[in-house]
């Protein structure tokens, strides 16, 4: 689901009664910050909605 560089993933229902993952990235200290992706659960599989936070600066960037 999360190819790039993070770590520490954890799925939860939010307050709006939806899924989500949040995980840090980098993997790297002191550059760690949170991500927030809203997800999707299928009978087959779960998958990014959406990105929350940390947009395309960290989740793109080359490690």
């Amino acid at each position: 689901m999360f190819d790039k560089d993070g770590g520490h993933g954890m799925i939860f229902t939010g307050l709006d009664g939806e899924l989500y993952l949040t995980l840090h990235c980098p993997n790297n200290q002191p550059d760690e910050r949170p991500a927030f992706f809203r997800i999707e659960e299928t009978e087959e599989s779960v998958k990014i909605k959406k990105i929350i936070k940390n947009k395309e600066k960290i989740i793109n960037k080359k490690y």
